[in-house]
């Protein structure tokens, strides 16, 4: 996945960083749903973000 200048600024990336590859995110998403996670992750999610109120 390639970032713009701006987005790699925000995220604090240096400005020849790559990125990451996106098969590191489906391998993810696969192992979560190989193993039933995916409710878990999402709950966990929602419960970070309100607690920073967001």
């Amino acid at each position: 996945m390639r970032y713009g200048p701006d987005l790699k600024h925000a995220l604090g990336l240096e400005p020849d960083d790559p990125g990451f590859d996106a098969s590191v995110l489906s391998e993810f998403r696969t192992h979560l749903v190989e193993h039933g996670m995916k409710e878990k992750v999402l709950a966990l999610l929602l419960t970070a973000l309100k607690g920073r109120a967001w």
